[in-house]
């Protein structure tokens, strides 16, 4: 976890006036940012400040006039011989602020037509409510997000997600740049999504319900196009099918509500399986071909999905498979110096900045997010079978404190999870999110805090298939800190008894009719 840091701080750039952006490795591309907001989830929670500055930055760029909202995919001069040692010096150019029509990208001129770039610009801007809760930043870039989830929708056409638009996925067939309906689509519906939270953050109810209602239509646009498509062209035969199921490890990751059904991501998880297991390449080290060509991506996107749907053993052997590649087989390449290269290849140095997508499967494992904007903390471990069934001393990464997670699902009579989270600072929560794992749909659920009894309001069971929840919200909102949090969840009411008392027909008055008709009180 900690080595794929290196890549963000190898590859930063940051200008006096605060213009901040990061290379795309070797390439002399600088702010590109469907790689940076892959990688950014460590700055964010860790170091909030340099994603506000990248964040800022994209937006004053913004493409204006007929393509209002659209994300530019880096800000140099795109130079095409960035091997070139005498055109260093034009690869390290970064544009000014407001510079709107610099020319971007130089192995795809015009990216005008990626939707990728508006969907990544919205998750940072997402990600950051979530990790500060800066309701005035939120408010400050709102507009922004607005124009380019507009710009999204007319990507989209005739239809409620963009399928006819490139990507990061930026491949080349018979020299034309086709489309990835899939992963646009995908992450579409985890975009809005997003817009819609922030809009109701804000209080800006009539954008809430629009893209509440694009989300929607778009999840059944989705599955009528690519459900009876699996195993063929969908999740299947191409070198980032993992891309394909990018949109539902994203949604997990912020904790909404599965952007796509159970029986559908059941076949894809499955198909990517069968496709990727057994891959071999002419060239490639063998285990570098079960990775494909955006191993990163690989572990966030399929990783992800399969954390997601209670598979961690599988996700854990596709980062097995990265490490094994990285850190055991081709030692002189540590901290992901190469996006593609046999493990023959030890002397190319080209630190990739997506190395720490690890983090989001990392927070997956964990089942952890903070959401300091409206006080949330989700705890939804997927835990491999070979930690048994326990998270010990977990680093829960958060900028208003660093946090430590405890958890255990081994079950002791009706307990079926034992949670312990501190914090080094305290940390305000009016509600928690839980894994449903009892079985029921009345869990019970015990809160103590710095020893005390926590008064509960509610407990709600609440999702459906692979990522059933418990919603707890509070009497009061409680303050989390070094002493911590003990939670224990129940497969029946807590403390496991259910005491029924018959009162003095006295004390009971006219409720005594009551008793009579076999009814109980229960405690």
């Amino acid at each position: 976890l900690l080595n794929n840091t290196y890549p963000l701080i190898h590859n930063s750039q940051v200008t006096k006036d605060g213009r901040l952006a990061f290379w795309e490795g070797l390439y002399g591309i600088i702010g590109t940012i469907d790689q940076g907001q892959h990688a950014a989830l460590f700055y964010t929670f860790n170091w909030p400040e340099i994603q506000w500055k990248e964040l800022n930055y994209w937006r004053s760029t913004t493409r204006q006039g007929a393509n209002e909202g659209q994300i530019h995919h880096d800000f140099n001069i795109g130079i095409e011989n960035f091997h070139s040692n005498s055109q260093r010096a034009e690869a390290r150019f970064i544009c000014p602020f407001n510079d709107h029509d610099n020319p971007d990208y130089w192995w795809f001129p015009n990216t005008e037509s990626w939707a990728d770039l508006n969907i990544m610009f919205i998750f940072k801007a997402y990600e950051l409510m979530l990790a500060t809760g800066n309701k005035d930043s939120v408010k400050a870039y709102f507009p922004a997000v607005k124009k380019t989830a507009e710009r999204i929708i007319t990507q989209s056409g005739s239809k409620s997600i963009p399928l006819e638009s490139h990507s990061t996925y930026d491949e080349k067939i018979n020299n034309v740049f086709s489309y990835t309906p899939e992963y646009n689509g995908g992450i579409a519906l985890t975009a809005y999504r997003a817009v819609a939270e922030m809009a109701k953050f804000l209080g800006e109810e009539e954008v809430q319900n629009k893209f509440n209602d694009l989300l929607d239509k778009g999840k059944k646009e989705y599955r009528d196009l690519f459900f009876s498509k699996i195993g063929s062209n969908y999740a299947n035969g191409k070198d980032y099918s993992e891309g394909d199921v990018a949109g539902y490890s994203w949604a997990n990751y912020f904790c909404f509500e599965p952007v796509m059904d159970s029986d559908f991501i059941a076949e894809a998880n499955k198909s990517l399986w069968n496709y990727y297991k057994d891959r071999k390449e002419s060239g490639v080290d063998d285990i570098r071909a079960k990775l494909g060509k955006w191993g990163f991506y690989t572990c966030d996107h399929w990783g992800g999905t399969e954390i997601a749907t209670g598979n961690p053993d599988r996700a854990l052997q596709i980062h097995k498979w990265d490490w094994e590649y990285y850190y055991q087989k081709s030692p002189g390449m540590v901290y992901w110096q190469t996006l593609r290269k046999s493990s023959a290849d030890k002397g190319q140095y080209a630190s990739y900045m997506t190395g720490p997508t690890v983090w989001r499967s990392y927070f997956q494992m964990t089942g952890y997010m903070i959401d300091n904007a409206n006080k949330r903390l989700w705890i939804r471990p997927k835990v491999p079978t070979e930690m048994e069934k326990k998270i010990v001393n977990a680093l829960l990464l958060n900028p208003v404190s660093f946090g430590t997670l405890n958890y255990d699902e081994n079950k002791i009579e009706t307990r079926t999870q034992l949670i312990t989270v501190s914090f080094d600072k305290p940390v305000p929560i009016k509600e928690f999110v839980l894994k449903n794992n009892t079985g029921m749909n009345a869990p019970g659920v015990s809160i103590k805090n710095n020893g005390s009894k926590v008064e509960i309001k509610e407990v709600k069971a609440e999702g459906s298939g692979f990522e059933k929840n418990i919603r707890v919200a509070l009497a009061d909102e409680i303050e989390i800190g070094p002493d911590g949090v003990q939670i224990e969840v129940f497969a029946g009411p807590v403390g496991n008894k259910n005491i029924h008392v018959v009162y003095p027909v006295y004390s009971l008055g006219v409720n005594t009719a009551y008793l009579r008709a076999g009814n109980h009180v229960r405690f």
